[in-house]
């Protein structure tokens, strides 16, 4: 079954690129070629903001895949140090250019994961400016602040979200508290300095200038610094191949192996 066949997302006829999107439990795990195709179609040619907590389920499932590849290359490089130690004479060894591969794979878990947490609080970060200038989407903001931030907004840890299921406990506390007090902040900042703009200068918010104002681009920029959305579009796209790149690897070696 090929990607576009296990393809999750549907399309709404006549209303542009709109991607609608059933969150997918580990145990129910979509194959990678699946996933990546349609987080690609979430991300390009614009990302699809009112998409964002699917869109971070899918890359919590590609870290699934990720980190069950980075386990079954070191059980190998386990498994063939132990019998080469015994000196096991009936047993296949890899080739040495295979057990490099393998050592690639297994030395860059840190930075992969690095670049997938990184991603995401970004991600949860421009989501909350983007849907606050919305006009068409705006009202989704309380629903993805409480999916992002439920300790925040619910106080409660539990969550059916997959995607806060894969993160460690620091993790969390750094998405939930530091990206989530500082979102909160931003929302408390916009709200205040758009209700003044409008009383001060009969503003509208659906003005296409209004969300121009230096100082709220100031705002924008506390929360965010200096990345923005092809910052995390391409972040996204090499966290994609070098999973991708992985499961060929793999695929290659252990060809006749489940990966």
């Amino acid at each position: 079954m090929d990607a576009r066949t296990e393809y999750l997302a549907t399309r709404a006829h006549g209303h542009g690129k709109r991607v609608v999107v059933q969150p997918q439990m580990a145990e129910n795990q979509v194959s990678l070629p699946a996933l990546c195709y349609t987080i690609r179609d979430i991300i390009h040619p614009t990302v699809l903001f009112e998409q964002v907590p699917e869109l971070l389920d899918l890359l919590a499932q590609v870290e699934l895949v990720r980190r069950k590849m980075h386990t079954l290359a070191d059980s190998a490089l386990q498994f063939q140090e132990h019998f080469r130690l015994q000196g096991a004479s009936d047993i296949i060894f890899l080739a040495r250019e295979e057990m490099k591969t393998l050592e690639k794979i297994t030395s860059k878990d840190i930075g992969s994961r690095d670049i997938f947490f990184q991603a995401m609080k970004v991600l949860v970060s421009l989501d909350i400016t983007q849907l606050w200038i919305s006009s068409e989407d705006s009202h989704l903001l309380p629903l993805h602040f409480r999916t992002f931030f439920p300790r925040l907004s619910l106080g409660q840890l539990k969550t059916r979200w997959l995607f806060h299921a894969t993160l460690s406990t620091q993790e969390r506390d750094e998405l939930e508290l530091d990206t989530g007090l500082a979102c909160q902040k931003f929302l408390r900042d916009a709200y205040l300095w758009e209700e003044k703009r409008i009383q001060e200068e009969e503003g509208q918010p659906n003005n296409g200038g209004f969300y121009e104002h230096t100082t709220f681009r100031a705002l924008s920029t506390e929360l965010l610094g200096s990345l923005g959305v092809k910052d995390v579009v391409h972040a996204i796209d090499r966290y994609l191949t070098v999973v991708e790149t992985m499961s060929d690897q793999l695929t290659k070696i252990f060809a006749a192996s489940e990966v």
